[in-house]
């Protein structure tokens, strides 16, 4: 037979039950799905308890390679030269398993098969092979990758391909989504992460989807910060681009830090806002979230704290602990004033004291349906503007957590408080303002244990944060 561009018949990957996880066929010996399905049950039957060799099936030769819960096969002409095949095969299980940290398993297969797909359309065109350098695959896949604009990606996609893959976990356990954001790396905010991350991974009970938000040098940060943490936790990482999903939501954000950043240069950035519209960023298969600030120190598992979403009631849509410190109290002087029996910008438990995002939990499902919720984001420059006006809310400038404030005066229905044990807030800048008779009412914790010890303000960790570390 004459030499033939055509080397490649198909690629096949199976997994070790017999099931197609993907096939591509570059010829006319099937001439439908059912006759696949019939080839590829029997080419599982004659190869599965091999480690990986070359057979002849169908007049076909095929080369295959046995991994963990996987088989790859590639298929060529009987007369075709075997290591021709060897050599795409190597580099299709070679480039794989690179851009998967060396995880080349069915779970984490599946959830990227668009890479998978973008692989071997490198490798190999319509039988046709390009290239067969594992390394040039991995640069033309990671570039082709870029090459689709935001503004053409859903945000599906986006968190897809901006995803960074590390150790898979066993699906036995359904993963918590834990969001957090991250920018302008440095020595002291480096220290911070390093302290959350360190601490949410010792004491999770199960598998993590950490999505991390941020710039191209904190997230390399957190990247190698991950890569080098000794840990047993399950998780994989998302990496998601702040100026992506800035740019995506720019004017509403933009209005709001107009209103919620007054003259404060460190509020004026659109980390600061993000959870407000995380309900349009992430696609609708994520529906609950916990975010996270990483001048955090957790002390117990996050998924007791994941459980507290079924403590909501048919109107609670986000969870938050109260303000410790008399913020509110002093931002509402005026209205305070001319309603002297408020209990707006009062202290627990009766209070309307104001809420603190350090620790949040979004319900993004419920929050999708909020018709209330969401008329004030359509309609910020009224409904936003008359609530501002009402409460003299003027001079805010903590970010979301001001929105989160003047809603619940109107709609405190909407949230879900947690206790102050879950969001410890150490900070006590304003004790020593004016209010050191009302300072224990806001900043005193009486529960047992604390599940999150909470650093703002720069504040030391307490020593009891780290009892079981001495």
């Amino acid at each position: 037979m004459a030499p033939s561009l055509y080397v490649v018949k198909g690629i096949i990957i199976l997994d070790h039950d017999g099931n197609r996880i993907m096939a591509k066929y570059y010829n006319q010996s099937f001439s439908s799905v059912k006759e696949q399905k019939e080839f590829e049950k029997s080419l599982f039957n004659k190869t599965h308890k091999g480690a990986g060799d070359v057979i002849l099936l169908n007049n076909m030769t095929i080369v295959y390679r046995n991994n963990v819960d996987l088989l790859f096969y590639v298929m060529g002409s009987t007369d075709e030269n075997e290591l021709m095949l060897n050599a795409v095969l190597s580099c299709l299980y070679e480039s794989l398993s690179t851009m998967l940290k060396k995880n080349v398993e069915k779970r984490l297969i599946y959830d990227n098969l668009d890479l998978v797909m973008l692989t071997i359309d490198e490798i190999c065109d319509e039988g046709i092979i390009l290239e067969s350098d594992p390394i040039m695959i991995i640069q033309r896949v990671l570039l082709r990758q870029d090459d689709v604009s935001f503004g053409e990606q859903t945000v599906s996609q986006t968190l897809s391909t901006l995803s960074v893959f590390h150790p898979a976990f066993e699906m036995t356990d359904k993963p918590i989504d834990v969001v957090f954001t991250f920018t302008n790396a440095n020595t002291h905010m480096e220290n911070k992460f390093r302290t959350m991350i360190t601490s949410l991974l010792k004491y999770s009970s199960g598998p993590l989807n950490l999505h991390v938000i941020g710039d191209n040098k904190s997230r390399l940060f957190v990247n190698q910060t991950l890569d080098n943490i000794n840990t047993h936790a399950l998780f994989k990482l998302n990496e998601i681009d702040i100026n992506n999903v800035s740019n995506m939501k720019s004017v509403i954000i933009k209005k709001f830090m107009n209103y919620f950043s007054s003259q404060h240069k460190y509020y004026k950035d659109p980390l600061f806002f993000l959870s407000i519209v995380l309900h349009e960023i992430f696609p609708d298969s994520i529906k609950h979230v916990i975010m996270l600030d990483v001048d955090i120190k957790i002390r117990s598992d996050i998924f007791e704290l994941y459980k507290l979403f079924n403590n909501f009631n048919e109107t609670n849509i986000i969870g938050i602990a109260r303000e410790n410190q008399p913020v509110y109290r002093h931002l509402l002087y005026r209205y305070r004033q001319e309603n002297p029996d408020t209990i707006i910008g009062g202290p627990p438990p009766y209070g309307l004291t104001g809420f603190n995002s350090g620790v949040l939990l979004l319900n993004l499902e419920k929050i999708r349906l909020s018709t209330l919720y969401n008329s004030y984001l359509s309609t910020i420059d009224d409904q936003i503007q008359f609530l501002i006006d009402k409460y003299y809310f003027v001079n805010s400038h903590l970010g979301d957590q001001d929105f989160y404030t003047l809603l619940s005066f109107e709609h405190p229905e909407l949230f879900y408080i947690l206790k102050c044990n879950w969001n410890r807030q150490l900070c006590s800048w304003w004790k020593d303002k004016g209010y050191e008779i009302v300072w224990n009412e806001y900043y005193d914790c009486n529960e047992k244990q604390i599940h999150i010890y909470h650093g703002n303000c720069n504040t030391q960790f307490p020593q009891d944060a780290y009892k079981d570390e001495l």
